[in-house]
């Protein structure tokens, strides 16, 4: 971590790194909320008339798309990769 300290103090890294954190945050949630969803089906699949998942249903979570929500974190880290000082490249 050390190493890469020096990435927040050139301008705009900050927000860049702000960016980033909120898109991992937003794709880590649609994750979790289908791998939720997926592991009540698995458990509860013998004993109760719970549809089964179809892949098209589990693109969204509770409103998050997660097509849209990876593109935005690959475009995001793409972004703060460019902007990446050719020094800290040997982190």
């Amino acid at each position: 971590m050390a190493a890469c300290d020096g990435l927040f103090l050139h301008r705009g890294c900050h927000a860049r790194a702000l960016r980033i954190g909120m898109v991992l945050f937003r794709f880590r949630l649609y994750i979790l909320l289908n791998r939720a969803r997926l592991l009540l089906w698995i458990f509860f699949r013998t004993a109760s008339p719970i549809a089964t998942p179809a892949l098209p249903d589990l693109r969204t979570a509770c409103e998050i798309d997660g097509l849209q929500s990876y593109t935005a974190l690959k475009s995001a880290a793409a972004a703060a990769f460019v902007r990446l000082p050719p020094e800290e490249m040997d982190c």
